[in-house]
């Protein structure tokens, strides 16, 4: 094991110790008002959730910090580092920043979000920099053994000032279930289909994306092994079915 595999190997048990003993505090001390939500993964590679696009075949950590407010207004920063070598034309580091308002409309989940994509090289030029708001919508039926969740979710990905990128859109839809397999342990699945407008590589396409986690509550923290796949319906030279393995560890206080 390397050095950089080791550095991500300590910052994920210490991750896990730091949450143990966040919660092991009295619970009444917590801020009703603002919820703190953290999480790190170490994955098989940087792939994109909804794009299916590969930023990086190698080895990624990635996380997230985040902070949510009782009127529905959420910040967030996310980041993801490489690890190996680096190699020409990828866009394995990158920092995303993200304000965004969650309520209920008509008894709809709404969520709407401004995304600020800071790509290679980090916080240093704006050449492949984006903008991308976000709406999804979606409304959960079940209890807590077993929910599904249809959802719609559209991102408009605008170039920032200066960046050669030409812009697109990604037009998602499908269902987010959650079934309880036993006390503290779930499994979680998310199916759909993305209309991609022109944003990878300026073509179109049709891609099917699937995600598959289990995930145990345990010591104030959740550790959630995770699948990705993303698949065109027209495969190409620059398209084609892509997987990713991860682990993470999540918590909140």
């Amino acid at each position: 094991m390397n050095m950089s595999s080791k550095l991500m190997m300590i910052a994920l048990v210490s991750m896990v110790c730091f949450a143990n003993g966040v919660h092991a505090e009295d619970s009444s001390e917590s801020n009703s008002a603002m919820q703190v939500t953290y999480g790190v993964g170490i994955y098989s590679k940087y792939m994109g959730q909804w794009s299916g696009y590969v930023f990086d075949n190698r080895p990624s950590i990635q996380g997230d910090i985040g902070a949510s407010f009782a009127n529905g207004i959420y910040l967030d920063v996310w980041f993801a580092r490489q690890i190996g070598p680096e190699k020409d034309d990828t866009c394995g580091n990158e920092i995303d920043f993200t304000v965004g308002y969650a309520t209920e409309v008509l008894g709809l989940s709404v969520d709407t979000s401004l995304t600020y994509y800071d790509c290679t090289p980090v916080l240093d030029g704006r050449a492949n920099n984006i903008w991308a708001p976000v709406v999804k919508v979606s409304k959960t039926y079940g209890g807590e053994s077993v929910s599904v969740s249809p959802f719609v979710r559209m991102e408009v990905d605008i170039p920032d000032a200066g960046s050669s990128f030409s812009g697109g859109t990604f037009t998602s839809g499908g269902a987010e279930a959650k079934i309880s397999l036993m006390k503290d342990l779930n499994f979680c699945m998310s199916s759909y289909f993305t209309f991609d407008n022109g944003t990878y590589d300026g073509d179109q396409n049709v891609l099917f994306g699937q995600t598959a986690s289990l995930q145990y509550a345990i010591g104030g923290v959740t550790i959630s092994p995770t699948f990705l796949l993303t698949t065109p319906i027209e495969s190409d030279a620059s398209r084609k079915t892509e997987t990713c393995f991860g682990i993470s560890v999540k918590g909140a206080f």
